[in-house]
């Protein structure tokens, strides 16, 4: 865990970029780290609070080293393809075929590890595709639509993703 500054009785503590304060019932952990979003968060118990702070101090100092962090081993592709869907959606309307496409990559590629993930995976689904009988342009908008995941994924969220 990240070096804790000591404060005094009733006083929030800190972890460098991370202030956690007792709030009633709660613990409320806020992050304010230069050249990162910032990010806040209420928690029910101290270790939850502290653990997030500490995972949230080490991402920020992985981002401000390397220009991604890591994804966590848990992370799947339709975990990506959710969150694009979530954020992007509802700011800019898209029509069904990117909705109906995008709910196909993640019913086929939806499983697949993002810490595991290569292009041999992803060359192989898409050729399974077109022998499947998918047209060419069906597959070149698809193969468009998961770049497009990725590169947010990359760019804006800072994921170490393919």
């Amino acid at each position: 865990m990240a070096a804790i500054e000591k404060s005094g009785p009733g006083q929030p503590k800190h972890i460098r970029g991370a202030l956690v304060e007792k709030r009633g019932d709660s613990w409320r952990v806020r992050i304010r780290i230069r050249g990162v979003p910032h990010k806040s968060e209420t928690f029910s118990t101290d270790k939850a609070a502290w653990e997030w702070a500490d995972r949230q101090v080490r991402n920020a100092d992985q981002i401000r080293a390397t220009g991604v962090t890591a994804v966590e081993l848990g992370d799947t592709v339709a975990d990506l393809i959710t969150r694009y869907v979530a954020e992007f959606e509802a700011k800019k309307r898209w029509g069904r075929t990117k909705s109906a496409d995008l709910a196909r990559l993640q019913k086929d590629l939806g499983g697949e590890s993002l810490r595991s993930l290569t292009t041999a995976t992803i060359t192989n689904h898409f050729r399974k595709r077109a022998d499947e009988g998918a047209g060419p342009v069906t597959v070149s908008s698809q193969i468009g639509y998961l770049a497009t995941v990725f590169k947010t994924g990359r760019s804006l969220w800072h994921l170490n993703v393919p």
